[in-house]
């Protein structure tokens, strides 16, 4: 049991957390790289400025945890449980968090570059100003999610629901938009083909200007 631990700056580089129970626990600014913390129990936990280059993170719970300017590179977070979680400027390049639930995050100007988001949710999550240079959100719901600013060029959005995502100054320079939902974006089909004429889309696209009926 690590309930309420302080373990700000510790050393724990490669250690065995996994299953953990470690709620409202101080890992601020430690080192956890390549720890394996898979099932770990981590809801509220400070971990700030925390190394978790290729952790195993696998069914983590971070609900409402502290992850701002973390650096999570290489790390596995697949099915993760990131609930309101703050991971605002939050380094996630390479990051596999497919599946997981980031409702509501706070990832403001995080860097998710060639991250893997497939069927994660991210409803209403914050990531205005956020690099989603070349990451794969296939299947994902970004609905009603704020991406103000966000750069998604080469990002792969096939068959993404991103109904009411507020999208104002997004770069979707060769984004993959085939089968992906953007009614009440604002994204209509000649604005975005004409500013990015390398977005890709087909007949499944559903644009802001299309009825339901016509695709």
């Amino acid at each position: 049991m690590l309930y309420g631990a302080r373990l700000a700056g510790a050393t724990l580089a490669g250690a065995s957390l996994r299953n953990a129970r470690a709620v409202g626990a101080w890992f601020r600014a430690a080192d956890l790289s390549e720890a394996d913390v898979r099932g770990a129990l981590l809801t509220g936990a400070d971990m700030a400025s925390a190394n978790l280059r290729l952790a195993r993170l696998d069914r983590v719970r971070l609900g409402g945890a502290d992850l701002t300017q973390a650096d999570l590179g290489g790390a596995a977070l697949r099915d993760a449980h990131l609930f309101r979680a703050r991971l605002i400027r939050a380094r996630l390049t390479g990051t596999r968090l497919a599946g997981s639930d980031m409702t509501s995050a706070q990832m403001r100007e995080a860097d998710l570059r060639e991250a893997t988001l497939v069927q994660a949710c991210l409803f209403a999550a914050d990531l205005s100003g956020a690099d989603l240079t070349g990451a794969d959100l296939s299947g994902a719901v970004l609905a009603r999610a704020v991406l103000t600013r966000a750069r998604l060029t080469r990002a792969v959005l096939a068959e993404v629901d991103l109904q009411a995502a507020r999208t104002m100054g997004a770069d979707l320079s060769g984004a993959d938009l085939r089968g992906a939902d953007l009614s009440a974006t604002g994204l209509r089909r000649d604005g975005v083909t004409q500013r990015f004429p390398d977005a890709i889309h087909d007949r499944s696209t559903r644009w802001d200007d299309a009825p339901a009926s016509a695709q």
